[in-house]
């Protein structure tokens, strides 16, 4: 609750940065928005991550006005088919329009905050999709969004199936689209270095 919140971000008076993403999806507490009004009302530095589903145009005007200083999109799939193979009964054309309006909404403001990155979890689904996520990502038109690449976790029995070992041709063509775009993209340290 929002009470149990501010309870625990009031016991670090010297709190300066908060992650507010755990594994979940947090606008679907009803006062998410409020905390995020309280931290920032404490000038405290405020990343997420969100997969863009849930909100709406207030909700979106709300992430520029707070200043929220850093988002990261959770987007796993390039193409509406492999997205909502994925993330089952998301809307791959409802998370693209509420991500060119968080673009556009944050354009308007004139402020270049929210910082907009991208988070993609590589999977057995949807390794074939990195090139064509950079293009998607470029397609929104900010040269300053960086993408973070890691792969789906392999320690739970649910998932290990979708588990991928990400081909090196795979890393190279990804990095070489990212340098022609001009997007800076990192991997998470699970992800073999290429030499």
């Amino acid at each position: 609750s929002f009470e149990e919140f501010k309870k625990i971000v009031n016991q670090f008076p010297n709190l300066r940065w908060i992650g507010l993403t755990g594994i979940g999806e947090s606008f679907l507490n009803k006062d998410f928005m409020k905390m995020l009004r309280y931290v920032k009302s404490k000038s405290i530095t405020v990343e997420l991550y969100d997969n863009f589903y849930f909100l709406n145009d207030s909700m979106i005007k709300d992430l520029i006005d707070l200043k929220i200083d850093r988002i990261y999109i959770s987007i796993d799939g390039a193409t509406k088919k492999t997205y909502e193979k994925i993330r089952v009964g998301s809307n791959f054309d409802r998370v693209l329009e509420n991500i060119r309006k968080l673009f556009e909404y944050r354009k308007a403001s004139g402020r270049n905050i929210p910082r907009i990155d991208f988070h993609y979890i590589v999977s057995k689904i949807n390794v074939h999709e990195l090139t064509k996520f950079i293009e998607l990502v470029d397609s929104f038109g900010s040269k300053n969004s960086e993408i973070l690449f890691t792969r789906v976790l392999h320690g739970f029995k649910e998932i290990e199936k979708l588990f991928v070992e990400i081909p090196k041709k795979v890393i190279n063509d990804t990095e070489k689209k990212a340098k022609e775009f001009g997007i800076r993209i990192y991997w998470g340290g699970d992800v073999p270095k290429i030499k």
